[in-house]
């Protein structure tokens, strides 16, 4: 076989399901997977016909197939032996098999799923992410697919740990509304250090500078027009919205300086207030 460029991806729940511990069985997988035929259109072998997903070869064959070296020496897997391995991967339902007057014609189940064509490879690949799928290669090729086909690679979602600086700056924000309105509503904490993040990341702010916004939103005073940050400022959304406008008129209120704002919690000493645990 003219493997060429193309390569596997082995789905994880290969380890699970016995197929690991059978080291024989497990070969015989890969080298039935790996060639069984991948037009959408099958071939034919004299008069049988052999659709997609199937791969025909004798039992003496698949003895030099899967050859192997012990001790410096080639050595051949014996026929009972190979039986019994088709017989275990028939058993855990990923393949199928029958007799032929060529030999046996092996079928992969949910071929489709390990070798999706290439123009549905983007969709499979999506799907793979969140599909029960057999062991094998639900993203692989093989020799006939071009190697260079692009991959989904689907977006690992973040998770902020409660000692992230996200996560933290999110819980100062509710702590300090919660001082205010005892029955807020407690926030999706993974959202709110999101848009914490993307202030440190994207938009360039300091942690710091961040933590004495929140402080001095959320103890602004009430004006004669009963307008107030405080009330403008209740997710890290809004927070991260108005941020340009709250350090202005911070600045502007001569509130900038360290003698002027104390952060009540400090960020580097990882002891924001932990009230959010008991809510």
């Amino acid at each position: 076989m003219d493997s060429g460029d193309t390569y596997f991806k082995l789905y994880r729940k290969i380890f699970e399901n016995g197929l690991w511990v059978n080291p024989v069985a497990f070969r015989m997988f890969i080298w039935l997977l790996g060639n069984a035929v991948y037009s959408e259109k099958g071939v034919e072998l004299g008069t049988l016909a052999v659709n997609r997903g199937e791969y025909l070869r004798s039992y003496r064959k698949l003895q030099d197939d899967l050859s192997f070296i012990d001790n410096k020496q080639r050595k051949s897997h014996s026929l009972s032996t190979l039986h019994r391995a088709s017989d275990l991967l028939n058993k855990l339902g990923i393949i199928s098999k029958r007799e032929t007057e060529l030999g046996t014609l092996y079928t992969i189940i949910n071929y489709d799923k390990y070798q999706p064509l290439r123009n549905n490879f983007l969709q499979s690949a999506k799907d793979a992410f969140t599909e029960n799928l057999e062991p094998g290669t639900p993203l692989g090729t093989t020799s006939e697919q071009q190697a260079n086909n692009t991959k989904k690679v689907k977006k690992v979602k973040r998770i902020y740990s409660p000692n992230s600086i996200e996560f933290r700056l999110a819980s100062l924000l509710f702590d300090l509304i919660r001082e205010r309105h005892p029955q807020h509503k407690k926030p999706d904490f993974q959202k709110w250090s999101k848009h914490i993040d993307l202030m440190i990341r994207k938009d360039g702010r300091e942690p710091a500078q961040i933590e004495k916004v929140i402080i001095w939103a959320q103890k602004h005073p009430v004006q004669h027009n009963g307008f107030t940050w405080a009330n403008i400022t209740l997710s890290t959304e809004n927070l991260r919205e108005k941020f340009d406008q709250l350090s202005l008129q911070m600045r502007g209120n001569g509130s900038s300086g360290n003698n002027t704002i104390q952060p009540i919690h400090t960020i580097t000493q990882f002891n924001i207030s932990q009230k959010i645990t008991k809510n």
